[in-house]
């Protein structure tokens, strides 16, 4: 059931943007440098890499163990606590998102037409920079899962998580459609390597240079969010507080 609704809601969303930048080109041919066949394209593909990542439920996950206590069973088990969390991930990546994601792409196809890779280099440097992704959206939502050390009550953050990531990752906008200020501070967040940065690499928006630039940026972020899960992982199981038996 929950695949299901996982699957609908992100067939809703992609239709909702679908007739949103439908009608917004109505009046216009080239935005930005984007067509109306690249936009479409970009939210198709924003909402593929969106089914990835949102199969993770990795905030959920430790949240729960928290208020169940078996937590305690994890911290004295030899398992890392944080590569387990990680290969959990990849199999909800592969086995749900990845099937709800190869649907999407089946519809976008068929459907909505989208249009193929600039070459087959674009298409390699897109595939390389969605793993990337990966890491930097299981970090971010890894070091909010571990905010339940503090708090119990993790809708909020959650939810706010979701929200700025939203906006930020490029998921509903490009990211170069924002005001110039806007971009600045989008600039200086990871966000914008989630969804902007592999797609923008698949429809050939940067140059080589760019692109090679955009990927170290990603690779800056994924080590640098994946050090300081380490760093908060030590810090937040000396505040463990057993809800459970």
């Amino acid at each position: 059931v929950m695949f299901f609704i996982f699957f609908l809601s992100s067939i809703i969303r992609l239709l909702v943007l679908f007739f949103l930048w439908t009608a917004i080109y109505s009046s216009a041919t080239n935005i930005d440098g984007f067509n109306y066949k690249e936009i479409i394209t970009y939210i198709c593909l924003g909402q593929i890499l969106n089914s990835l990542y949102g199969s993770f439920f990795i905030e959920g996950t430790i949240a729960e163990k928290i208020r169940d206590g078996t937590i305690s069973m994890e911290l004295i088990q030899p398992l890392d606590f944080h590569l387990r969390r990680f290969f959990e991930v990849i199999g909800f990546v592969i086995f749900q998102g990845g099937f709800v994601a190869l649907l999407t792409l089946g519809i976008s196809i068929f459907f909505f037409r989208i249009a193929p890779p600039k070459d087959y280099i674009h298409l390699i440097l897109f595939i390389i920079s969605i793993f990337f992704s990966i890491l930097i959206n299981f970090s971010i939502s890894y070091t909010n899962g571990l905010l339940s050390f503090w708090t119990t009550n993790l809708w909020g953050l959650v939810t706010s998580k979701n929200m700025i990531q939203a906006l930020f990752s490029g998921l509903l906008i490009p990211n170069c459609f924002f005001p110039g200020w806007l971009q600045k501070i989008s600039d200086m967040l990871p966000f914008q390597s989630i969804i902007y940065t592999p797609v923008s690499i698949y429809l050939g928006k940067m140059d080589y240079s760019k692109m090679f630039y955009m990927l170290g940026i990603q690779i800056f972020w994924a080590v640098f969010l994946w050090i300081m899960t380490k760093i908060l992982w030590n810090l937040a199981k000396r505040q463990v507080t057993i809800h459970g038996g």
